[in-house]
């Protein structure tokens, strides 16, 4: 049997956070990872990021159409299409995104950071001054662009920033708008606030506004945890094994959790002192369910209920596409929920640097005409996501008995008040992008599928009760030495992406191992 101090299952951003505070201690870390499929070289002709945005093959044009663009580009295909497996999720009304590519999902992700504050942590046993110095922390190690803005608060105050990625002129304009004021009702606006860089930073660089942000940064400038991996290698007390997955926990107790695991060189198993989830909620919770022998047991799984709406700037129609340009988040929102003490937050991105046949292909028209169109609007369209609470979602997960053992099934709906939030949240929307002199495009608004926002969480909360609970240092009580710290510990999940929130909390938590 091997035997190490620490075994972290999962390299992505939770699980790399961790491994930093443990690593710098002198601890004996070892690091499991499921990824074992290379992903395709990001493009690095940005005058050609629309041509690149189909795929060599055009395969993007075979993705379902109710997902979002930043899981239809080539290079997100191939991150998710490595998940595939012998015996994969059954699905019933949920769209699931996992990987199985070093860094998991952060080679695809959108790269927004919210800090959560004392409103969307109220009822936990953490407050956000028991976060704020691994928030920080992040902040300084990963580098995040944005400004001190309206939407400073909101988005965390007192974090390191480098300066805010220029905005395209279409929206540059609309920024204007909101600034001249008044602001329109309800509605808060500010610059994105992403991980991403805009000078240079250890050995990643600055962007340089290639556009090609969705196809893959070759430059570094998107934060991805795949990128940390090779610094955290040139310490002797870290090991990682890659193309390795942890089958099953095989026991806990005084002698330290004991996982069986599956690798290149063949199946064995692990003895740790302390073992740290960071597989991803779903992979996680199947895990621990398996172990505490829940087959059949119904377990509510949060996410937030995403719409993506279009609009046009009708003074840019015809406008040159814009270049240097920007594929992420431009711009971020606040509004509130109509008829709710709730709020949705959101962000404005160019449309600009999407594919033309993502537009012409739902145009009413031939398709020469449609790509002409599509080419004299894209310039001027600006596309508008946004989530609401977890408390709006309505999903479980299960272990069931398969014939190649448990398997995973996932059951999502969209409620009818659900439904109605997020429709009066975007008609809010619609009202104060008109003010501002942006028109929605009819018929544009697209209402996710359960799951579809990627942001899984909450299936081990953090006080609950059950034998998935956690404790404040996200310790499985039911299994002793065994740490949850991807985005299962999360009791409730506010209308802000997670992912920064989970990093700073395996940072607080991987503090926490390496003094014990």
């Amino acid at each position: 049997m091997i035997e190490t101090e620490f075994l972290i299952v999962g390299s992505g951003p939770a699980g790399v956070s961790a491994a930093w505070p443990l690593v710098q201690a002198g601890r004996d870390v070892l690091m499991i990872d499921a990824g074992e499929t290379m992903l395709p070289p990001p493009p690095i002709d940005g005058g050609r990021r629309r041509e690149a945005r189909l795929g060599a093959d055009f395969e993007t044009l075979r993705a379902p159409a109710d997902w979002t663009p930043m899981l239809t580009t080539p290079r997100a295909l191939a991150v998710l299409h490595g998940a595939a497996r012998s015996n994969p999720p059954r699905l019933d009304g949920y769209t699931v995104a996992q990987s199985r590519v070093s860094g998991g999902l952060s080679n695809l992700w959108g790269a927004n950071c919210s800090a959560f504050d004392a409103e969307d942590m109220a009822g936990w046993p953490l407050s956000p001054d028991d976060l704020l110095p691994a928030y920080r922390g992040v902040a300084e190690r990963i580098g995040i662009s944005g400004a001190r803005d309206d939407l400073d608060r909101f988005h965390g105050e007192g974090l390191a920033l480098h300066a805010p990625t220029p905005l395209t002129p279409t929206i540059e304009r609309l920024y204007a708008r909101y600034r001249q004021g008044p602001a329109p009702a309800g509605l808060t606006m500010g610059r994105g606030r992403i991980a991403v860089l805009t000078k240079d930073h250890d050995d990643r660089q600055g962007c340089n506004g290639c556009g090609l942000c969705v196809l893959g940064c070759a430059r570094r400038s998107i934060y991805s945890s795949a990128d940390e991996l090779a610094a955290l290698r040139r310490f002797t007390n870290f090991r990682l094994w890659p193309a390795t997955r942890m089958r099953r926990l095989v026991a806990t107790g005084a002698s330290g959790p004991v996982i069986g695991f599956e690798g290149p060189n063949g199946a064995g198993q692990v003895r740790c002192d302390r073992l740290l989830l960071a597989a991803g909620t779903i992979e996680s919770t199947a895990l621990m369910a398996e172990y505490a022998g829940l087959l059949g047991r119904r377990l509510p799984i949060q996410g937030n209920p995403r719409t993506v709406m279009a609009f046009v700037l009708p003074a840019a129609i015809g406008s040159a596409f814009p270049d240097p340009s920007f594929g992420l988040a431009q711009l971020s929102l606040r509004i509130g929920v109509p008829g709710q003490a709730q709020y949705a937050s959101g962000a404005v991105y160019g449309a600009d640097t999407q594919a033309l046949d993502l537009f012409a292909q739902r145009m009413p028209l031939t398709r020469p005409g449609a790509m002409r169109l599509s080419a004299a609007l894209a310039p001027a369209l600006l596309l508008v996501n946004f989530f609401l609470p977890g408390a709006f979602s309505r999903n479980t997960m299960r272990l069931e008995q398969g014939p190649e053992g448990p398997q995973t099934c996932l059951d999502g709906t969209v409620p009818s008040e659900t439904r109605a939030a997020m429709h009066g949240t975007a008609l809010a929307i619609r009202r104060a992008m008109r003010a501002m002199g942006a028109y929605y495009v009819p018929g544009s608004t697209l209402l996710s599928p359960a799951g579809a926002d990627v942001h899984p969480a909450g299936t081990m909360p953090m006080g609950g009760g059950g034998p998935l609970a956690v404790t404040r240092d996200c310790e499985l009580t039911a299994a002793p030495g065994v740490h949850v710290i991807d985005g299962s510990w999360l009791p409730s999940l506010p209308a802000k992406h997670l992912t920064f929130t989970i990093m700073a909390n395996a940072l607080r938590v991987g503090g926490l191992l390496a003094g014990a």
